[in-house]
């Protein structure tokens, strides 16, 4: 067994030696691959000094958060990797998280563990919502873990962010990484679309836990910012929906962002920013078309590795 640790790194000395210790004291060896997005602080002299075992990969400029991914992804690939784990910068395991995992990996799905927040005193926000109400196929995973009724370890989800995935190297060979269009947020929620598509489960264990150190979305200014655009881009490359199925979410968007923009009475924010979405949806919807098309196939895409894909 051959696990790597992608770890996308900007400016993060806050947390790197939090998340590089936890790696460290694992009970499964795991090597970090550090892909770092052009810090300007001292992340990487840090991890030179005191992480010598990790792999760093420095780029030249900002790639966000999938396209970093992805050069983790090569390299794994390219080292004989059998599990890869995304792990965020912010965010740390328990010793036995990975060991715990493992225990229900059957080389073919997703695996996350539950994510608490970065004291460990309760569940992370986000993933309270997004995930244990919003995207649990079997409702009684919230009460269950509540509770503390773990005899069912394992509930499929249609949704969880990737702070940390644990996947077999063989779902990145048949999905492969995320997609360019996607620069920073959402591009999670287009691989999970993809891994619904090509009937891979995504998988929360419910006795396996991470610390996720954020507040609400890590970065809001970041998050806000295109997010009518990102919830159109993700419906319109949804490989899963026809086009009846992509009109009838795309209304349910625009209902949904004008109800946001009357609570914050900002009407006019919501016009601007539906029309500037829709207008960028036009200029790009041949790369859509194509990354559809792509993605629905069962090869590396995105990725340079055994020239399965071009780039967008």
């Amino acid at each position: 067994m051959k696990i790597f640790s992608i770890i996308v790194t900007y400016n993060g000395m806050k947390w790197i030696d939090w998340c590089l210790h936890s790696l460290r004291v694992s009970t499964i060896p795991i090597t970090p691959i550090i892909i770092d997005n052009g810090s300007t602080d001292t992340t990487l002299e840090f991890i030179s000094s005191h992480y010598p075992d990790a792999v760093i990969l420095p780029m030249n400029s900002n790639l966000g958060f999938g396209q970093a991914n992805n050069k983790g992804f090569e390299y794994a690939l390219t080292h004989d990797a059998t599990h890869v784990l995304l792990l965020n910068q912010d965010a740390a395991l328990q010793p036995n998280t990975i060991q715990t995992l493992l225990a229900h990996d059957n080389g073919i799905q997703l695996l996350s563990p539950i994510h608490l927040n970065g004291k460990g005193t309760k569940i992370d926000r986000n993933f309270k919502v997004n995930t244990l109400i919003k995207g649990a196929i079997n409702n009684s995973l919230l009460d269950d873990i509540y509770a503390a009724r773990r005899s069912k370890n394992i509930y499929p989800v249609t949704y969880v962010n990737a702070a940390c995935w644990l996947m077999p190297i063989e779902v990145v060979k048949k999905i492969g990484g995320f997609n360019p269009l996607f620069y920073h947020y959402s591009e999670d929620d287009n691989y999970l679309n993809r891994l619904q598509y090509h009937h891979i489960p995504v998988l929360v264990v419910t006795n396996a836990f991470i610390y996720h150190d954020r507040e609400i979305h890590g970065s809001e200014k970041m998050y806000q910012k295109n997010k009518v655009f990102r919830r159109l881009l993700v419906c319109r490359t949804n490989i899963n929906f026809n086009f009846a199925e992509r009109i009838k979410q795309r209304y349910r968007i625009a209902f949904h962002t004008l109800g946001e923009a009357v609570s914050s009475h900002n009407i006019w924010l919501f016009i601007n920013d539906w029309i500037w979405a829709n207008c960028k949806l036009i200029l790009i919807d041949k790369k859509i078309r194509y990354s559809r098309k792509q993605e629905k196939k069962i090869q590396s895409n995105w990725l340079p590795y055994n020239n399965s894909s071009l780039k967008i």
